[in-house]
Parts: C-alpha cells; structure tokens; sequence
C-alpha cells in the first residue's frame, strides 16, 4: 500500500500557479506531480474561494469543524440576542 502524499501549501501554490498561469491541463499536472486531478480542483477551489490565501496556515479537519461549530453557537446567540432585544 502507498502511503498518501502530503504536500506543503508552497507546493500546492506551485502547482496551482502552473495550472493558471502556464495553462498546463489538470491531467498532466497530476501525472507530473504524482497526486490526484481531484486533489488539485479542491486546491483550487479553495484557493480561489480565499482570495489568494488558501495555502499559507494549513487548517486541520478537526480544527476546522471546531470552529464551524463555534461560529454555529455563535450565530444562534447572536440571533437569540436580537429577539430578545
């Protein structure tokens, strides 16, 4: 079994940059790059989404659920405040 491949954000910007700017197709950056063509969507997806920032703090799955909860309780109080104002 192989194990998975972990790739720095740097990487992730490189291999996005060449997909932008150098028109190079997903298909060919996955073989060059030994990762899936799925992979490189999502990092471009979330790439995009964060304007330019999707790379440089690697957020955790666990952290990332932690805070959208947070920001859940965080919402419904805000909401039970309003009513009740």
């Amino acid at each position: 079994m192989s194990q998975r491949k972990h790739l720095t954000g740097e990487q992730k910007a490189i291999i996005l940059r060449e997909l932008l700017e150098n028109n190079v197709s997903l298909s060919e950056l996955a073989e060059k790059y030994q990762v899936q063509i799925n992979l490189i969507r999502r990092w471009n997806k979330v790439k995009s989404k964060s304007k330019g920032y999707g790379f440089e703090q690697p957020v955790e799955p666990h952290q990332l659920s932690v805070t959208l909860r947070a920001m859940v309780r965080l919402k419904s109080s805000t909401a039970l405040l309003t009513r009740n104002a």
